[in-house]
């Protein structure tokens, strides 16, 4: 595997590891990569892809609640529990909803490359 501070460019410097990254320096790494047009692009994508993954497994959640409130229709408890998980899994969604859509900075941002 190759090790990060092995790797030398003849364009860029990459800062070393006993450092800490700034914004512009991880920016830099990401160039190795792609080009800042291809980046605001993918980013684009991956908002995009969050949301979808995130909505997508929500109704599938839902279509299996729908499965065993028909099921259970006939008992008093499990139907109330059905009822239950599907407000708890309401309560889950909404918030990961607008933290996909509210975020100011990628997760991205935030690992160190070191």
């Amino acid at each position: 595997m190759c090790e990060p501070s092995s790797f030398k460019s003849p364009l860029l410097p990459l800062p070393d590891s006993s450092s800490t990254l700034e914004q512009d320096d991880i920016s830099n790494i990401i160039e190795y990569v792609l080009a800042r047009s291809q980046t605001k692009k993918s980013e684009v994508l991956d908002f995009s892809a969050h949301l979808i993954y995130t909505t997508a497994l929500f109704v599938c959640r839902l279509s299996g609640l729908a499965f065993y409130r028909r099921l259970c229709k006939l008992h008093d408890r499990l139907y109330m529990a059905i009822k239950c998980a599907l407000l708890a899994h309401i309560a889950a969604y909404l918030p990961q909803v607008f933290l996909i859509i509210l975020h100011c900075k990628p997760v991205t941002g935030l690992w160190p490359y070191s």
